[in-house]
């Protein structure tokens, strides 16, 4: 089927999405991690410094990690929205997971009972759930929309004066609508799977 095609390529490019997403949470997290302890090093006691040189057992090595510690501190401090960030990219990671599951059938389900269901009536439950998945994320979608626009007007910045902070909440009712649409594919897919079989 055409729409599966396309259901498929969505997937593909939600995938690529997903692993920048994922990457840059991971880099921006260790960058505030480090940037808070990198003036760690060189305030730590001189009798444990004493310990580090003798376990290291160089002595050129420490006095570099050293400057190297008091340097990162000075010029690379934490970055002030990092953490904010970081709390957004995993609201987009979840959405853009969700709809990726629902691509392929791994969200939440009742799965035991398709086990003691003869074939045809699998074939009808799949469009009745597909239907009704579709509907309530129509309305979860409409309810995020509002509050996406409530955040519009609030014009708070995730970044200052650089990102809005709806620019973080806008994935919730396209991740809402994504689902929709791979629900309502879905339904699609069983009503051709019920006529081919009546033929």
């Amino acid at each position: 089927m055409f729409l599966t095609k396309v259901d498929r390529g969505i997937a593909k490019v939600e995938s690529l999405v997903l692993t920048l997403l994922v990457t840059t949470m991971i880099l921006l997290s260790a960058y505030q991690v480090l940037a808070r302890n990198w003036g760690v090093f060189h305030q730590l006691p001189e009798s444990l410094l004493l310990k580090m040189h003798l376990g290291i057992g160089s002595s050129w090595l420490l006095p570099k990690l050293k400057a190297f510690s008091e340097f990162c501190g000075a010029k690379l401090p934490p970055l002030v929205w990092g953490d904010a960030v970081v709390r957004s990219l995993v609201l987009w990671v979840g959405f853009v997971g969700a709809s990726i599951a629902a691509h392929e059938g791994g969200h939440l389900a009742i799965d035991f009972i398709n086990h003691l269901t003869p074939t045809w009536f699998k074939r009808y439950s799949s469009l009745v759930t597909s239907l009704a998945s579709a509907v309530v994320c129509y309305f979860l979608m409409l309810a995020a929309y509002k509050f996406f626009q409530d955040e519009k007007l609030s014009e708070s910045f995730l970044i200052p004066n650089l990102v809005p902070n709806y620019w973080a909440v806008v994935i919730i009712p396209f991740g809402f609508l994504m689902m929709m649409l791979r629900f309502g594919i879905k339904a699609v897919e069983s009503i051709h799977s019920l006529i081919w079989s009546k033929e």
